[in-house]
């Protein structure tokens, strides 16, 4: 099962592989803005702290979130938690 580190949450959250990093988070109690849950509105961003972003563990944005990525003018270390499929270990960081 993959581990999920945020900010200070101890000891890191062990979800199921192959859900929305949105989905994983609201089943263990975190909260995280969501409005659409399609990419579209960008409310659910976060910042990836580990794996970086050069390590190749990243997925491509899809064209619809690649979209709304450019129209908040996010980060390129960001990306929508409904959007992202949990798929290994990750440490993020979620914005008040």
């Amino acid at each position: 099962m993959p581990k999920i580190a945020y900010q200070s949450h101890q000891p890191p959250l062990e979800v199921d592989a192959g859900i929305a990093l949105s989905d994983a988070l609201e089943e263990n109690g975190v909260r995280i803005s969501l409005a659409c849950r399609s990419g579209a509105c960008g409310t659910c961003v976060f910042r990836i702290l580990s794996p970086k972003q050069d390590s190749g563990g990243w997925p491509l944005p899809s064209d619809e979130e690649g979209e709304t990525l450019k129209l908040i003018h996010a980060d390129s270390d960001q990306r929508l938690a409904c959007q992202w499929i949990v798929q290994s270990d990750l440490e993020i960081e979620i914005p008040n």
